[in-house]
């Protein structure tokens, strides 16, 4: 195996984490001295320890693995665990999706043990290249148990270093340093399972022990397109998402046995197919992420992203809620530290008014990934159905702050004050939307209601600006004129839609045009549509 090179000079807090790790073992030989010159320490180190094998009901004596570190570790009643982003000393930068991969993949598998709560990527990795303790990274996660690691890549030679760290008193419990190929990091990644598992005694089932020790080792570039397609995923742009489906496909031909690059396949189609790609492209899209989902529940039934994707597809495209609820909970039994499954599913019980339900589910996601913006995003749209404006607001402020840009929010926000009657706050919102190109349709329909009812001068122009649109346009001004009085006008345009084959509208739903809906007519359409 050649040598692996370290951190490069300029890169101070990688050295700082790099130091870190060698104080590992440093304050372990301390702790060594310290057992033997003090008498009374030696005494009440024997204590601990046999207070932690009978409650552990193993045997004492034996030694450690050979690299390993391991003190006694605390008992909780449910733990929760975050993995830190793995830091990448490779001398060339393009190898980070290595260590990026590493994170994701363990995560992933982390949170398949039954027994704990993994904190998710997403918010895992606010905290890369932090400065701050892991006694405050504790606190702010709410965990017990933090994962530090670096990745050093050397052409087809990685080593991989790992701590586990009790959050509350900075003590390293375990950690070790592994020496491997890119052939063997998905077995790697499982045996890091086992052992933090067993590090913070929670036991694994034993379906998913079955499961790590099964993995085949793949070939090296299988594995390297499918971190790269991850990595580009991740990055939520339209660029990332076209390299992603082209990673991905890359990695399904050489190895269409490999469920996880279906997986993300799924995820990438399921997230190119926005709006604005046009109608017939959105279906092509959903078909393509449905085939891939099912593909990789084939392969691999137990896969909880795998259900996810394809009640994605089930709800939001096909509109087949009962077939999306099984995925939707087939999904979190498997895991239920999955955030996204929890997401989806409470926004699918809110449009189907299971408010009580709805809000335990985005709840819990938001909980999982208390960072990601569009998980308050989902908790504001559930809040709104419920019709609790104000912790609407509350939610969507929340998630404007992490991504100042997010379109469904600000649209979201737009009504939430418009219903609660705050005209301050709609006409506000409105403002702070606009930007030197035109509004978006849905953000320009939310913000001429608002005008509307709150005598706003802007109103007069808002049809003209919706009818010179193209795609939408006849969606966005039934909701127009449903929300300002002219149901003659609003019917007659959703009736257009229905004859050309379209669904009702996901504006159903929205508690903003309620009088839409209290309409028979509408029910009408809506029950032909089902058909």
């Amino acid at each position: 195996m050649p040598d692996l090179p370290g951190p490069t000079s300029d890169q101070s807090v990688k050295d700082k984490k790099k130091d870190k790790i060698r104080s590992v073992w440093i304050s372990f030989v301390g702790r060594i001295v310290a057992q033997v010159i003090g008498a009374l320490a030696s005494v009440v180190l024997g204590i601990l320890i046999l207070q932690r094998y009978q409650s552990s009901g193993a045997p004492p004596g034996g030694d450690p693995p050979a690299a390993e570190t391991s003190t006694a570790v605390r008992t909780h009643g449910q733990s929760a665990i975050a993995v830190l982003p793995f830091d990448n000393f490779s001398r060339l930068p393009e190898d980070a999706y290595v260590a990026h991969g590493m994170t994701e993949v363990l995560i992933s598998d982390l949170a398949q043990v039954k027994g704990w709560r993994v904190i998710s990527r997403t918010s895992s990795a606010t905290y890369r290249d932090t400065s701050k303790s892991i006694p405050q990274i504790g606190q702010e996660l709410n965990v017990d148990w933090i994962v530090e690691g670096s990745v050093t890549k050397a052409g087809d030679a990685v080593r991989v270093v790992v701590q586990l760290i009790d959050a509350r008193s900075d003590e390293h419990v375990w950690s070790r340093s592994y020496d491997r190929t890119t052939r063997d990091l998905l077995g790697l990644q499982g045996d890091l399972a086992r052992e933090i598992a067993k590090a913070v005694k929670v036991a694994i089932v034993p379906a998913h022990e079955v499961r790590l020790a099964r993995r085949s080792a793949f070939d090296p570039q299988v594995y390297d397109l499918y971190l790269r397609g991850r990595y580009q995923w991740n990055q939520r742009t339209p660029d990332g998402i076209s390299a992603a489906v082209r990673l991905f496909s890359e990695a399904i031909g050489l190895e269409p046995q490999f469920a996880l690059a279906h997986v993300g396949l799924a995820d990438a189609y399921s997230l190119g197919g926005a709006p604005s790609s046009g109608p017939a492209d959105v279906r092509g899209r959903l078909a393509l992420a449905r085939r891939s989902a099912e593909r990789a529940l084939e392969l691999a039934g137990h896969l909880a992203e795998a259900h996810a994707a394809l009640a994605a597809v089930q709800f939001f495209g096909e509109r087949d809620l009962t077939a999306a609820e099984q995925s939707f909970r087939r999904a979190i039994d498997l895991n239920p530290t999955y955030a996204i499954a929890h997401e989806w599913y409470a926004v699918m019980l809110a449009e189907q008014g299971r408010a009580v339900e709805a809000l335990t589910h985005i709840e819990t996601a938001v909980a999982l990934d208390p960072d990601e913006a569009t998980m308050h995003q989902a908790r504001g749209l559930v809040h709104y159905y419920a019709r609790r404006y104000g912790e609407s607001v509350a939610a969507l402020d929340r998630s404007l702050q992490l991504r100042p840009q997010l379109p469904l929010a600000r649209v979201l926000l737009v009504k939430a004050h418009t219903l609660a009657g705050d005209r301050g706050g709609a006409l506000d919102a409105c403002d702070a939307a606009r930007g030197p190109v035109p509004m978006p349709l849905d953000l320009m329909v939310a913000c001429g209601i608002a005008w509307y009812r709150f005598g706003d001068a802007r109103a007069g122009d808002v049809e003209r600006q919706i009818g010179a649109t193209i795609a939408g346009r006849d969606g966005a001004l039934a909701q127009w004129y449903g929300a300002t009085g002219d149901l003659t006008q609003a019917f007659a345009l959703l009736n257009r839609l229905h004859a050309a084959g379209n669904r009702p509208p996901l504006f159903a739903f929205d508690p903003l045009f309620e009088p839409l809906r209290a309409d028979p007519r509408y029910a009408a359409i809506a029950a032909n549509s089902s058909r």
